[in-house]
Protein backbone atom coordinates (compact mmCIF):
# COMPACT_ATOMS: atom_id res chain seq x y z
CA UNK A 1 0.00 0.00 0.00
CA UNK A 2 2.81 2.21 0.97
CA UNK A 3 4.73 2.10 -2.77
CA UNK A 4 1.32 2.40 -4.46
CA UNK A 5 0.88 5.45 -2.54
CA UNK A 6 3.89 6.37 -3.78
CA UNK A 7 3.58 5.76 -7.17
CA UNK A 8 0.28 6.83 -7.62
CA UNK A 9 1.06 10.19 -6.04
CA UNK A 10 4.31 10.23 -8.59
CA UNK A 11 2.24 9.40 -11.91
CA UNK A 12 -0.33 12.19 -10.71
CA UNK A 13 -3.53 9.82 -10.88
CA UNK A 14 -6.63 11.74 -10.02
CA UNK A 15 -8.07 11.33 -6.94
CA UNK A 16 -10.54 8.45 -6.43
CA UNK A 17 -13.90 9.02 -5.40
CA UNK A 18 -14.81 6.49 -2.53
CA UNK A 19 -18.28 5.12 -3.13
CA UNK A 20 -21.19 3.17 -0.87
CA UNK A 21 -19.17 -0.02 -1.46
CA UNK A 22 -15.51 1.47 -0.39
CA UNK A 23 -17.35 2.74 2.91
CA UNK A 24 -18.72 -0.77 3.32
CA UNK A 25 -14.86 -2.14 3.18
CA UNK A 26 -13.65 0.45 4.61
CA UNK A 27 -16.39 -0.62 7.57
CA UNK A 28 -15.84 -4.21 7.55
CA UNK A 29 -11.94 -3.98 7.49
CA UNK A 30 -12.55 -1.92 10.99
CA UNK A 31 -14.75 -4.44 12.25
CA UNK A 32 -12.56 -7.10 12.15
CA UNK A 33 -9.93 -5.49 13.34
CA UNK A 34 -12.41 -4.71 16.55
CA UNK A 35 -13.25 -8.48 16.32
CA UNK A 36 -10.14 -9.68 17.30
CA UNK A 37 -9.10 -7.14 19.98
CA UNK A 38 -12.90 -8.59 21.59
CA UNK A 39 -11.97 -11.94 21.21
CA UNK A 40 -9.09 -11.01 23.63
CA UNK A 41 -11.10 -9.24 26.35
CA UNK A 42 -12.03 -12.42 27.93
CA UNK A 43 -8.25 -12.42 29.06
CA UNK A 44 -8.73 -8.99 30.19
CA UNK A 45 -12.33 -8.02 31.98
CA UNK A 46 -15.34 -10.05 33.12
CA UNK A 47 -17.56 -7.07 32.59
CA UNK A 48 -18.38 -7.72 29.02
CA UNK A 49 -20.76 -4.85 28.33
CA UNK A 50 -18.45 -1.78 29.55
CA UNK A 51 -15.53 -3.17 27.95
CA UNK A 52 -17.80 -3.61 24.56
CA UNK A 53 -19.17 0.08 25.36
CA UNK A 54 -15.83 1.86 25.64
CA UNK A 55 -13.34 -0.27 22.54
CA UNK A 56 -16.59 0.34 20.37
CA UNK A 57 -16.51 4.42 21.11
CA UNK A 58 -13.01 4.04 21.55
CA UNK A 59 -12.72 2.85 17.88
CA UNK A 60 -15.70 5.03 16.71
CA UNK A 61 -13.81 8.54 18.21
CA UNK A 62 -10.24 7.28 16.49
CA UNK A 63 -11.50 6.15 13.46
CA UNK A 64 -13.65 9.75 12.76
CA UNK A 65 -10.15 11.73 13.82
CA UNK A 66 -8.15 9.51 11.58
CA UNK A 67 -10.72 10.75 8.79
CA UNK A 68 -11.07 14.21 9.40
CA UNK A 69 -7.06 14.47 9.98
CA UNK A 70 -6.48 13.01 7.09
CA UNK A 71 -8.43 15.32 5.19
CA UNK A 72 -7.09 18.46 6.75
CA UNK A 73 -3.50 16.78 6.75
CA UNK A 74 -3.82 16.51 3.22
CA UNK A 75 -5.47 19.55 1.95
CA UNK A 76 -2.54 21.56 3.45
CA UNK A 77 0.74 19.67 2.08
CA UNK A 78 -1.26 18.11 -0.91
CA UNK A 79 0.80 15.77 -2.77
CA UNK A 80 3.45 15.40 0.08
CA UNK A 81 1.13 13.53 1.87
CA UNK A 82 0.82 10.41 0.23
CA UNK A 83 4.63 10.61 0.13
CA UNK A 84 4.95 10.55 4.12
CA UNK A 85 2.26 8.63 4.49
CA UNK A 86 2.97 5.73 1.85
CA UNK A 87 6.99 6.07 3.52
CA UNK A 88 5.63 5.64 7.25
CA UNK A 89 4.17 2.78 5.72
CA UNK A 90 6.77 1.15 4.27
CA UNK A 91 8.70 2.07 7.62
CA UNK A 92 6.57 0.41 9.85
CA UNK A 93 6.67 -2.73 7.57
CA UNK A 94 9.61 -2.97 7.29
CA UNK A 95 10.01 -2.64 11.20
CA UNK A 96 7.31 -5.03 11.77
CA UNK A 97 9.20 -7.89 9.29
CA UNK A 98 12.66 -7.34 11.42
CA UNK A 99 10.70 -7.59 14.57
Amino acid sequence: IGIDLILSNLKKEDKLEITKTGFLIFGLSVSLDSLTIGIGLKAITDNYLLSSIVFSLTSLIFTYLGLILGNIIGNKIGSYSKIIGGSVLIIISILLFLH
